[in-house]
């Protein structure tokens, strides 16, 4: 079907990415995967690098359209005939308006056939300069800081050749203007970039003709192909390869130029600066109130804490910079290369150290330490001073004049391996020699160390911002082009080891070659190992070229090649390693083991023949007669079976018809010598070969006259007119004849001539076969043998002589790769023939008969439910028999869940479960529970699946003959209600909700297992009572049941996907928060007790507590049972805080014990995301009172918190942009796209002092040490877990209305009493606050999902069931007004009823207040009696009443 969007796409986004060998025909794009996307004109998308991008706003359900010219040049890919237009043919000024948003292939095409493009401004113009490239001139005089051109570029998720870097990983593609605007050091123009503007300002005065230049540095963090700039100014960079790659300095100096996306990385990599004011911008560190400097969050070994650039060594302390760190023997820092990095892990709140020996070889003036770690050495006195065990130790992190003095005076140097020794060198300084013979293959270093997020002379390259800082003689080890130990590295582990190439003499230099394990040395130099192959400038393997990195590809290290995978389209970076890999010495392509035929090797873009090899992008093939690979497609696929080690070939007569002949030496049997191309090859070899030629090598030759030979006696392939060629019949052909057995290549995609034989298995083969024609009304039948890997022709009625023989392409290709309308004129005609997926229900089910089953495979796969009807049938659980009844195939037990599905229907004897039919039987194999088809019993091979009607159905419309074998003779099957009581008493646990609830109205009562129990009707059906009186810890009822994989409204739970469905009575047991019976599980042998925990009267009701068996209950509802326990809201274990946890601890089944640990992650919302340095900021404006977060759990650390597993980070802020409500993070005010998310942390930490006692802030301490008017002004956003604390320590809240004052009230707190005679109608309180989408114990509902949180004293007003106050609820101002309903003596206590403000209380309680007219349990009004609420009408807010009237609805 034609492509429309599912949802709305802004300008850039990705539709969804395309395949490289899409298609064109009958006017539209033709995807791989069935869909095809619309041609023409004006349109509102591209393609660009395999996507496709939206280029204009589509709305849901529109089309999606392409111009052809953005991805057709010349009509090269095109179907014969076809009229899509083409960017060559296009006018000139077509070109000009679609240049911008072609295909970068198109757009290369179009450059190098003389294409310019013109920019939509006068002020410049685009010229092709002598060097065949492009640079865009002033067509006038410009003067400084003017805008010379403005330009609009088109928006990308992805990089793409010329595109310019937008913050949040988003990417411009400008248009000619900008893109042909060369490098300069100096340059003359800077870009500034709004949106998807980009403007070119004038740096200083240009002149009319002069060329424009930009500073590249400016806009690319890391050039994927540096060059060396051509300048030639004072101040030139030299090799252009990214601002990343500048010195600090450097950096600096350009940083007020650079654009946005520069300055976010560049902000994001650099560590602070050992400075006050780096550590207010550091989210790790922090000040204590001591000066300390300390972490408050965990940090992992080898991170940088602080970038330095200077220290002095003073007694007891090291300054870096303007920082002091304190010595340790044991410190937990180090100084590496002007970094400050953590040495081990770090807990919040741990101090910094640093080791002053590592600084300093001997201090002038030694001191006393009193670190006190058990490392001590009492006096320090610089490196010298250490232990040679210390010595050792620290040796590896000393700075290089104490490492070089050290070494010089003799101290001890670690190594991994005895067979290594290390010695001065004259020129090189400390070098690793073999102090032993080492044989080729030896392991000869273990490599170990510290990972750093930076690279050092010391490191090796492990993966993304990892490098192994080396820690012994390995570090030693020298470069050589030609080395004899090669680098081996594990990024899981961190490790690695050096191998021995070859074998190696006594004192002979151990040398590896640092290309192979870096991709971008930290300081290049230059290579004097004189070897032959000598590289010269040593950069990293990033810098060499195509062949040098192919001839070390072998021994390059994991990292390096990942990188190189990410930055390099082509073979080389795909290759499967396990599979194929490059020879070290001969660089062929080699096989790494033995491999079947048909597996695919790897994909190419572009393919060229040159000599005796074909190039596949950046890798080369040898030519072979009797090649091992094929080229199919764009896939590189084995042809024939091959052994390990032996070379990758392909046959290049399959992929030219013609071509400058040579000499072949492959002397293989079928070697013919001289090599001209497919045409030069006999007609056997033609026939022999065709099955793997190209498409277009098989076109050439049919034109040629090339007939291809059928391997059937019965028949031949003749030219047709419609077809090229086709099969037709030799001889008479009789109904039921097998004929045209072949078999071929087993290939893991489709092509034009294949079949398929199962989920991405496709038969590519030949003999003729291939050119069966297709007919939707045939005469032949395709088999297909997965295992065999053959296909076979069955002819399904006589063919007469010249008849041509087909078969129907549907019945055997799921969704053909090259799809077309069908002329075969029969009445049957499908037209459209892309395969069996693209059919509709009755197509299948005509054609079901004559489908392969792979077909019928996919057709299961198709279904969403894995459990699904149609699925089951077709696995091996399942089978169909020749009747249509369903059988199970295989042994399963009891409680097995064979069939989900969504829709079952019940006509005449059968029921169907999502169309698949089931019989009726009296002692069924199965019933129907949730959705469910369930096996009642063990079941065996072959036995039917049948289920009762009787449990579907109260009363069946009309009665229906049985004939099963439960009963002798022939009998009438008329509904559930129609049983005799027996059966009703066994079958009522499987009976389907509606017939249960039918036969309880009509009077069916169940039994019970016990003599203590019995059950009566009541308004939710059946309850269970005691039929005497019952002591407490007696037995009351023991059952089994049937145990289910899943819950339903009557079972009880065992343990994680076991739920016992009981009996006996068990089922009809009630609810209560305060219940007189807990449940024993015994899970093992799936029974259960009820025990009493208090004496039972006659005719009380038994109850349990359901929360203490579910985690999460089927059917949550709303407890009614007016305990003063009450849950009110019962969802199961699950949802209960951990104080109602506590509360119910000594009657939980131990299964909900097991579960109770588990907890949910943080989800972001879209309009959140977090920064590289795990800050949570918005990507979109925020509008006041969204919620943002919801979290379980807060990690509070000094000066911010952690939520979520991830430790997603919102830091300390007075004026904080979010609030802490129970659990959920809201939106204080509206916030910005890009702005950090902040949070007051003292409205929910009441004290920060004994959290960190060494390391809190005193910018954050808690809302006890919070100013008086601030704790006032501020208590309604408080935490209650703070008010409560803050009351305790005796804080009294002050009420802003001169009539009333706040006191302490016992249990209740602090309550609102009159100061002063109070007349009736006054006014106490006119208050507003903070909304919020959900209730609280602290808020009134001022609207649907509107709750204010408010303040001013109001809040310390108490519950009366007849108050003196009314609350006056103004919606649209969110405002509340106090009013007395009475005189209000002095000192009397100032009330008003939380029902008259509250549908639903959110924190139910017990009213003491004593009066008359009391509710007992306040729990809001949709609670409160009709008397009660018909007294209260006259006070009851609005809000209220609304949803009173809409509940009557």
């Amino acid at each position: 079907m034609v492509m429309k969007a599912n949802f709305c796409f802004k300008i850039g986004e990705v539709i969804c990415p395309i395949p490289t060998n899409y298609t064109f025909g009958n006017g539209e794009l033709v995807l791989d995967d069935e869909r095809r996307v619309a041609l023409g004109e004006e349109f509102n998308a591209t393609i660009i690098n395999n996507f496709l991008i939206a280029t204009q706003e589509i709305n849901k359900d529109e089309f999606v359209v392409v111009n052809p010219c953005l991805v057709i040049y010349d009509g090269a890919r095109l179907p014969q005939g076809s009229a899509a237009s083409t960017f060559k043919n296009a006018r000139e000024d077509e070109q000009q308006r679609l240049f911008p948003y072609a295909d970068e292939k198109v757009r290369q095409q179009a450059l190098a056939d003389g294409f310019i493009a013109t920019c939509c401004q006068k002020s410049v113009e685009i010229v092709r300069k002598p060097d065949s490239g492009f640079a865009t001139l002033a067509t006038c005089s410009h003067e400084a800081g003017s805008i010379v051109f403005t330009s609009t570029a088109l928006l990308l998720p992805f990089p793409a050749q010329g595109t310019i870097e937008l913050p949040g990983k988003k990417y411009l593609r400008p248009s000619c203007c900008v893109e042909f605007v060369r490098h300069s050091c100096q340059p003359n123009v800077q870009l500034e970039i709004s949106g998807t503007t980009i403007s070119a300002v004038a740096t200083r005065a240009i002149e009319k003709e002069e060329q424009l230049t930009r500073n590249f540095l400016c806009t690319e963090w890391d050039i994927a192909h540096p060059f060396s700039c051509a300048c030639k100014t004072t101040s030139c960079y030299g090799i252009i390869r990214g601002f990343r790659h500048l010195g600090s300095e450097q950096q600096a100096q350009l940083l007020p130029s650079v654009c946005a996306a520069i300055k976010e990385r560049h902000s994001a990599v650099v560590p602070p600066t050992a400075s006050l004011a780096g550590l207010q911008k550091s989210t790790v560190l922090t000040l204590t109130s001591d000066g300390k400097i300390a972490t408050q969050q965990f940090v992992p070994p080898g991170t940088v804490l602080l970038q330095v650039d200077r220290f002095d060594i003073r007694p007891h302390r090291v300054v870096i910079d303007s920082l002091s760190i304190a010595h340790s023997c044991d410190a937990n820092t180090v100084l590496l290369d002007g970094r400050l990095v953590s040495l081990r892990m770090l807990q919040p709140g741990d101090q910094l150290s640093l080791n002053l020996s590592t600084l300093q070889y001997e201090l002038p003036a030694p001191f006393e330490c009193k670190c006190g770690s058990p490392k001590c050495s009492n006096t320090v006195r610089g490196f010298r001073g250490l232990s040679d065990e210390e010595k050792k130790q620290l040796l590896p992190f000393t700075q290089q004049p104490v490492f070089l003095e050290a070494l010089q005076n003799g101290c001890p140097w670690s190594s991994s391996n005895s067979l290594a020794v290390t010695r001065r060198h004259p020129t090189m300084g400390e070098i690793t020699y073999a102090g032993d013979f080492i044989p080729k293959g030896t392991q000869v270093f273990d490599l170990r160390g510290v990972v750093l997020p930076f690279a050092t002379k010391h490191t090796i390259f492990v993966g993304d911002d990892e490098h192994l800082f080396l820690t012994d003689q390995a570090r030693c080890i020298a470069h050589s082009c030609e080395p004899n130990l090669r680098v081996v590295m594990d990024r899981s582990t961190k490790s690695g080891y050096c191998l021995s190439l070859r074998d190696i003499k006594l004192d002979e230099m151990l040398t590896y070659d640092y290309l192979t394990t870096e991709w971008e040395l930290a300081s290049s130099f230059r290579c004097i190992c004189g070897t032959a192959n000598c590289y010269g400038l040593i950069r990293g393997f990033r810098y060499l070229d195509a062949r040098a990195q192919l001839r070390l590809w072998p021994h390059a290290a994991r990292g390096v090649k990942s990188m190189f995978s990410r930055q390099r389209r082509g073979v080389l970076a795909s290759l499967d390693d396990s599979l194929i890999s490059i020879h070290e010495t001969s660089g062929e392509l080699r096989l790494m083991c033995d491999t079947t035929s048909g597996v695919k090797l790897f994909n190419v873009t572009d393919v060229q023949v040159i000599g005796d090899e074909v190039a596949l992008d950046d890798i080369r093939v040898k030519h072979s007669c009797f090649a091992n690979a094929v080229l199919l497609g764009r896939s590189v696929v084995l042809r024939r079976a091959s052994l390990r080690g032996e070379a990758v070939t392909i046959n290049i007569n399959h992929l030219c018809y013609t071509t400058t002949s040579f000499k072949c030496n492959c002397k293989g049997e079928h070697c013919v010598g001289e090599v001209s191309g497919f045409k030069g090859l006999t007609d056997e070899m033609k026939n022999a070969e065709l099955i793997c030629a190209s498409p277009h090598v098989r076109e050439a030759a049919v034109l040629d006259g090339f007939l291809v030979k059928s391997s059937s006696p019965l028949v031949e392939v003749k030219a047709d007119v419609q077809m090229g060629q086709s099969t037709f019949a030799k001889s008479d052909i009789k109904k039921g004849t097998r004929f045209f057995r072949v078999n071929g290549l087993t290939l893991p995609f489709p092509t034009m001539h294949t079949i398929l034989l199962s989920n991405r298995r496709h038969l590519l083969f030949g003999g003729g076969a291939q050119c069966l024609a297709h007919s939707c009304d045939p005469n032949t039948r395709v088999l297909t043998d997965n295992t065999a890997r053959t296909i076979e022709c069955i002819a399904l009625r006589d063919i007469r002589k010249g008849e041509v023989i087909s078969f129907n392409y549907l019945t055997t290709e799921w969704d053909m790769q090259y799809p077309f309308m069908c002329v075969c004129g029969s009445q049957k005609c499908y037209g459209w023939i892309g395969g069996f997926k693209h059919l509709g229900n009755d197509a299948r089910q005509k054609l079901w008969n004559v489908t392969s089953t792979a077909i019928k495979s996919l057709v299961a796969d198709t279904q969403s439910n894995p459990k699904g009807a149609w699925i089951q049938i077709a696995s091996k659980r399942l089978m169909v028999c020749d009747e249509g009844t369903v059988h199970v195939a295989t042994e399963m037990v009891a409680g097995t869940v064979v069939i989900e599905y969504s829709a079952v229907e019940v006509l005449d004897n059968f029921v169907y479960i999502d169309g698949v039919r089931l019989k009726h039987h009296c002692s069924p194999t199965a019933a129907l529970i949730e959705k469910r088809v369930v096996l009642l019993r063990t079941v065996s091979a072959g036995d039917e699946l049948n289920v009762n009607l009787n449990c579907l159905s109260y009363s069946l419309p009309e009665e229906i003959e049985c004939k099963c074998c439960r009963f002798a003779q022939p009998h009438k099957v008329r509904g559930f209600k129609w049983l005799d009581e027996q059966d009703k008493e066994a079958l009522i646990v499987f009976a389907q909700p509606d017939v249960r609830a039918a036969a309880i109205r009509d009077g069916f009562t169940s039994r019970s297992d016990s003599q203590l129990i019995g059950l009566r009707s009541c308004t939710a059906g059946l309850e269970v009572i005691a039929k005497t009186r019952v002591a407490a810890g007696t037995r009351l009822l023991a059952t089994k049941g049937r145990s289910l994989p899943f819950p339903t409204p009557l079972t009880l739970q065992l343990g994680e996907r076991r739920h016992l469905l009981p009996s006996g009575g068990a089922q009809f047991v009630s609810h209560s928060c305060d219940p007189n019976t807990c449940i024993r599980v015994d899970a093992l042998n799936e029974a259960i007790e009820f025990e009493t925990i208090r004496d039972i009267a006659v005719g009380e009701v038994v109850t349990a507590n359901f929360v203490t068996t579910e985690w999460e209950l089927h059917s949550p509802f709303q407890c009614k049972c007016n305990s003063s326990s009450c849950l009110h809201n019962i969802r199961g274990f699950k949802f209960l805080s951990s104080a109602q946890r506590s509360m119910l601890q000594r009657y939980i089944t131990p299964a909900m014990r097991r579960l109770a640990g588990l907890t949910a992650s943080v989800r972001l919302p879209p309009v959140l995301d977090v920064n590289q340095s795990r800050m949570l900021y918005a990507v979109s404006p925020v509008a006041r009172k969204t919620v943002l977060l919801e979290c379980t759990n807060i990690d509070i650390q000094p000066v911010q918190v952690a939520v979520g597993e991830n430790g997603y980070i919102i830091q300390h802020k007075e004026e904080g942009n979010t609030v802490l409500v129970e659990g959920r993070f809201l939106a204080l005010r509206s916030i910005e796209a890009g702005e950090l998310l902040t949070v007051n942390m003292n409205y929910f930490v009441y004290d920060m002092k004994p959290l960190f006692p060494r390391a809190y802030s005193q910018h954050c301490l808690g809302f006890c040490h919070m100013e008086e008017d601030t704790k006032q002004q501020n208590l309604y956003l408080c935490e209650p877990p703070v008010r409560a604390q803050a009351m305790r320590d005796g804080w009294t809240v002050k009420s802003t209305s001169p009539l009333i004052e706040i006191r302490q009230n016992g249990d209740m707190g602090q309550t609102a009493y009159a100061s002063t005679f109070i007349k009736k109608g006054v006014v106490l309180f006119d208050v507003s606050g903070f909304v919020v989408p959900f209730p609280t114990m602290y808020t009134i509902c001022v609207g649907e999902s509107r709750h204010l949180l408010f303040g001013e004293g109001a809040e310390c007003i108490a519950h009366h069931c007849d108050p003196n106050v009314q609350v006056e609820v103004n919606e649209q101002k969110t405002r509340l007004r106090f009013v007395t309903l009475r005189e209000i003596s002095k000192g009397e206590m100032v009330t008003f009823n939380y029902c008259t403000t509250e549908w639903v209380m959110n924190s139910p309680f017990v009213c003491l207040c004593g009066s008359s007219y009391c509710a007992g349990t306040i729990r809001g009004f949709s609670s409160l009696c009709e008397a009660d609420q018909q007294r209260l009408w006259p006070i009851t807010s609005y809000v209220v009443k609304r949803l009173l009237a809409r509940d009557g609805e």
